[in-house]
């Protein structure tokens, strides 16, 4: 719609006869069934689409004037009156809500008269869930999600840390499960596709609270890359998790056939709004079925949903074919931006759905370990030099050759010789002899179980002290090692 355009809608909404209805499994058949007449006698209408849900009716109409559409809505409410006397029915006008659409950039404020009270309109209102705002920019409805998610956020956070609580498969489980699908819900409406490989929209902002999630499922540290987290969870981007459910709902309209509904009824709006007075001449007036998709039409996301998904493949293949696509990118320009050090392991992902496997009985702190241990990003002294944690001048290993890591550690530390006998010997017939042996020590359930329990063993780690003690049934130095804990949360912050 231009500056100049404008469609209102009037939510309205039922009130006796289905409140007494409720609790019987007919109840909703029954009530569709005895309201049908109401919207066979609003058809005549012109310019009127009328969408009922349960007891919500919702009357929508559109025009080049706000002016004209409240008129037309009022005389639709006379209409429903009219309807309502004759058959027992009340509707409840304080309950009413109104909303002019349209891209002016002053609102709006012109009212309609539905019989002794008076609806002004509103800057956003929910429908079904959904919150719409005259503009449709969903930035009310980006709101109350992040408004639920710190509720949600907060409660995860209080089912798993780094170093206890459930297990990583249980808490993605409440992630994917839970906050993800209030994360998704609406995507159809409100997510517009990907392009270049970037999230549009709102689903940028979705994409921080993911991220932070994600990090709880994980027990990774903040420094951690975001394409990371995602592999090594095995949940994919948000935005191409959105484009996967728009997809599936395209798909969907057009097995069940409204997909053709819903573009007629596109058309004709637009055509109605493209619509010039006077007499028109020239080429004679085309039909509605033979008009080009307006670009805000529905036809536009149709059309992006078969191209993307194409003949051959399904959305779930479509979405697994653009995250490898994009990991390779992402991986691509970090290791051009900076020097790859040999004894770091890579974190090149497997995206087979067996990314969890690893994690097969491992224990939250061993699984977020072992996440720090393939991403690199733990707490030894490489990794809190380079994050500036003020306590630690030197990203040096004690015995002094070389860089304190994971790899280093299992390697070549002559502080570990004696320790490192003892993981070979478990590790036979594949022994650890150089870092590619490293990396692929990582990547199976039981050499990677048996390296993590090792580096706990070390106790270098002293946010894990504490979970180790716990699993051995010791609890002496218990408060000392909780204050080692915080400590060690403290740097992580402050870098």
């Amino acid at each position: 719609m231009t500056q100049g355009q404008s469609a209102s809608i009037l939510m309205e909404k039922h009130q006796r006869l289905y409140q007494s209805q409720q609790g019987s499994p007919l109840s909703p058949i029954l009530f569709l069934l005895y309201t049908a007449t109401l919207y066979e006698a609003l058809a005549p209408q012109a310019g009127l689409l009328v969408v009922g849900f349960a007891a919500d009716t919702n009357l929508m109409v559109f025009g080049k004037e706000t002016t004209s559409n409240c008129r037309r809505l009022e005389a639709a409410w006379e209409v429903c009156e009219r309807w309502a006397r004759t058959r027992g029915m009340e509707f409840a006008p304080q309950k009413s809500e109104l909303m002019h659409f349209s891209r002016a950039h002053k609102a709006d404020l012109q009212s309609v008269r539905l019989g002794p009270a008076t609806v002004a309109p509103v800057e956003s209102a929910r429908f079904l869930g959904i919150w719409l705002d005259r503009k449709l920019r969903w930035r009310r409805h980006l709101r109350q999600v992040q408004q639920k998610l710190k509720t949600q956020q907060f409660a995860l956070t209080k089912l798993a840390a780094s170093t206890w609580g459930c297990s990583l498969a249980r808490a993605r489980e409440v992630y994917t499960k839970v906050i993800r699908s209030l994360i998704a819900y609406g995507a159809s409406a409100f997510h517009t596709p990907s392009k270049n490989n970037k999230p549009r929209g709102i689903a940028r902002d979705l994409a921080t609270a993911q991220s932070r999630c994600l990090r709880v499922v994980a027990g990774a540290y903040r420094a951690t890359p975001i394409r990371s987290l995602e592999t090594e969870t095995y949940v994919p981007p948000i935005d191409l998790y959105l484009n996967k459910r728009l997809a599936d709902f395209e798909e969907r309209l057009e097995r069940t056939g409204k997909a053709d509904l819903i573009r007629t009824a596109c058309a004709a709006i637009a055509t109605q709004l493209r619509r010039r007075p006077g007499p028109r001449r020239g080429r004679p007036r085309r039909r509605v079925e033979d008009l080009p998709p307006h670009q805000d039409s529905g036809t536009t996301k149709a059309q992006w949903a078969r191209r993307w998904a194409g003949s051959t493949l399904a959305t779930d293949e479509a979405l697994e074919r653009d995250w490898k696509a994009r990991w390779e990118r992402l991986y691509s320009k970090a290791i051009a931006e900076r020097f790859w050090r040999d004894d770091e392991p890579a974190d090149r992902p497997s995206f087979n759905g067996k990314a969890l496997e690893k994690h097969a009985g491992l224990k939250k702190h061993e699984s977020s370990l072992l996440v720090q241990i393939r991403t690199g990003k733990i707490g030894l002294k490489a990794f809190l030099f380079d994050r500036k944690v003020p306590e630690v001048n030197t990203p040096r290993c004690c015995c002094g050759y070389a860089r304190e890591t994971v790899a280093h550690l299992a390697l070549m530390c002559p502080d570990t010789a004696e320790a490192r006998v003892q993981l070979r010997s478990a590790l036979q017939p594949n022994p650890m002899q150089d870092s590619l042996d490293f990396r692929k020590a990582t990547e199976s359930n039981d050499t990677a179980a048996l390296l993590v329990r090792w580096v706990l063993g070390l106790g270098r780690l002293r946010e894990y002290r504490l979970a180790v003690k716990l699993e051995n049934g010791d609890d002496d130095g218990e408060d000392q090692d909780r204050m080692d804990g915080i400590d060690i949360e403290e740097s992580e912050g402050s870098g």
